[in-house]
């Protein structure tokens, strides 16, 4: 069988300029460094320049260096820059400098500045191509990661043209309110070719921000279409995951009931059908994520033969020659 070669040449790979570049913006050096190799996924999280304790958190679980290496994946945080005279944006700096996991996103006039969504997509397509999957999450959603690979696996095609979230539905011109769809059916709703008022309102449909799913190829069609399009429209989570999404030939899959948002579901996130839970209040966020990650998570993939079978199939790292700079796979 014949082997593919790619060279790479020492931090050569990262000599090309970006708008990330600045003295006032980090960008991330340590997961530069990881995305130079073939990955399974990488996650852009948001979070907010006080919330170093969530941060810590998901590095002791979802980022600890034994779990990426054991997905092959990797992840960056995406946070907007304090004020320069707030003890915040020392802080954080100092944060992201040290570890190298933070980007820290210019802090412009909300109305004015682009998504933050938007800049990590152009940041990973930039620095990031060679990961497969794309996830979108928050700082206090929880990951897990056995049924997430279950359902990457089985329901995300890695050419295909959609991308998986809780979908918000709005009907246009009729100044109704945003709702969330929790069944998985909206897609069967027809869109109607005559957008005339006896065809009723059109459905726009976006994704709910806190757990979204996409491909490397659906990531690049997206920010494609956001530079054919004027760049003051790209300020919202809502307006990327919707029109820009449509604009860029994808279809929305509905993830339902595989989100946990209510403390009553966490029965079900536990017991291993959903993939994502939204961890509230501090303590849920970083000693509840801990106990979960480390005592229940893992205890139960080593127990079941089914997951051991799935994580069989994993893609493995790439060996790499650091004597002949080359990486095969």
């Amino acid at each position: 069988m014949q082997t593919l070669v790619s060279k790479v040449s020492g931090d050569s790979v990262f000599q090309e300029s970006s708008p990330f570049d600045t003295a006032q913006t980090t960008n991330g050096w340590a997961v530069r460094r990881e995305c130079a190799y073939p990955l399974y996924a990488i996650f852009l999280i948001y979070s907010s320049p006080h919330e170093w304790k969530r941060r810590a958190a998901i590095r002791d679980s979802l980022f600890d260096e034994r779990d990426k290496a054991f997905f092959n994946w990797t992840g960056v945080f995406l946070v907007k820059q304090s004020p320069e005279d707030s003890v915040h944006a020392f802080w954080t700096r100092l944060e992201a400098d040290a570890l190298g996991d933070v980007l820290l996103l210019p802090n412009g006039n909300q109305d004015a500045s682009p998504d933050k969504l938007l800049l990590g997509m152009q940041w990973i397509q930039r620095h990031c191509s060679g990961a497969l999957y794309v996830i979108k999450t928050d700082d206090d959603i929880m990951v897990q990661p056995f049924v997430l690979f279950q359902y990457l696996t089985n329901n995300v095609e890695p050419h295909g043209r959609s991308l998986h979230c809780t979908l918000k539905v709005k009907a246009s011109g009729t100044g109704s309110t945003t709702s969330l769809t929790r069944g998985g059916a909206l897609d069967a709703v027809p869109r109607e070719a005559d957008s005339s008022a006896a065809a009723g309102p059109m459905l726009r449909k976006s994704c709910a921000g806190r757990a979204i799913i996409m491909t490397l190829p659906n990531l690049h069609s997206i920010v494609l279409a956001s530079k054919a399009l004027p760049s003051s429209l790209g300020l919202k989570t809502s307006y990327v995951t919707g029109e820009l999404a449509v604009a860029a030939g994808l279809r929305h899959v509905d993830l339902g009931n595989r989100v946990a948002w209510w403390d009553l579901e966490a029965y079900w996130f536990v017991d291993g059908y959903q993939i994502f839970f939204r961890l509230r209040g501090t303590f849920d966020a970083t000693t509840l994520r801990r106990a979960l990650w480390h005592h229940s998570f893992w205890y139960e993939a080593l127990e079941n033969d089914r997951v051991r079978e799935l994580l069989s199939l994993r893609p493995k790292k790439a060996p790499f020659s650091a004597a002949t700079e080359e990486l095969f796979y």
